[in-house]
Order: structure tokens, then C-alpha cells, then sequence
């Protein structure tokens, strides 16, 4: 009874990497639609990938927005960490998307939280040179007031 339980989470983890990779890594909103309603009515839409992290971190770290706000209106939880700790917003400040760290704060996202390193959003942003999107951040009222490094 273990193995087919094993068997039935692996196999589900390799649609889940499947999904990841092909849909959001490459960014064709088309196959992660189709995918997605299959996916997210049986394994549910934080679905998260070993290789690949969550369904909305990974699209917003590769800066796809449609996709992002595709799995936000499904209700993605816009501060699921994945394992590596970090965050859909973390993941795309620190790859200079600013559209999606505009649409991931619009929909509630913690611009405090920290990254697995201890990195706000405004701190991998600045640490990465993504001058636009620290600038918006700085604008949305983002400060680095208190950092988690400062302290060491």
C-alpha cells in the first residue's frame, strides 16, 4: 500500500516539474490554461515542485506575468514560500520584474518578508543592479530601514 502511495506522489511530482518547466520556465499561458485546470482540481493551485518551487514563484521569477496573474485570480498564496525560502516577490525583484512585483504587491504580497539568504525585496534587487525595480520599489514606500544583514 506504501509503494502505490509513493508511486502515486512521485508520479504526481513529475507532472508537477512537467508542468513547471515546460509551461512556466518557458511561459506558454496557452499549455499552463490547459494544464492548470487539470493540475490544480486534483493536487491544488499552491502545487509545489521539488526542482522548480511553487507554480507562482517560478512565473515570477522568469517575469511571466500573465501567467502570474492567471494562478493569483485562481488564488495562489502570493506569500507561499518554496524551499528554498523564497517568495514569489523575492523571486522576481531579484531578477528585475518589475510588472510582476507590481501585480504580486497589488495582490498582497509582504515586502518585508526575506529570501533563504535573508534578503528583502529591495535588498536582491539592489544586491542584482535592477535599478527600475528598486526605483518602484523605493516609490511604493520600500525602505531599507532595517536590513536582516545590517546586523551581522
Amino acid at each position: 500500500m506504501l509503494l502505490v502511495f509513493m508511486g502515486e506522489i512521485l508520479f504526481k511530482q513529475a507532472i508537477a516539474d512537467k508542468l513547471i518547466r515546460n509551461a512556466l520556465v518557458i511561459g506558454d499561458p496557452n499549455e499552463v490554461k490547459q494544464s492548470l485546470l487539470h493540475l490544480i482540481s486534483s493536487n491544488g493551485i499552491d502545487l509545489t515542485s521539488a526542482k522548480h518551487g511553487t507554480l507562482l514563484a517560478t512565473a515570477a521569477s522568469h517575469g511571466h506575468l500573465n501567467i502570474v496573474e492567471i494562478l493569483l485570480s485562481g488564488g495562489a498564496r502570493v506569500d507561499l514560500r518554496t524551499l528554498s525560502e523564497n517568495t514569489a516577490l523575492t523571486a522576481a525583484a531579484a531578477n528585475g520584474h518589475k510588472e510582476v512585483v507590481k501585480s504580486l504587491l497589488a495582490n498582497g504580497a509582504k515586502v518585508d518578508t526575506t529570501n533563504g539568504v535573508g534578503l528583502t525585496a529591495l535588498e536582491a534587487v539592489k544586491e542584482n543592479g535592477h535599478h527600475e525595480t528598486a526605483e518602484f520599489l523605493r516609490e511604493y514606500g520600500v525602505s531599507l530601514i532595517f536590513s536582516s544583514r545590517s546586523m551581522l
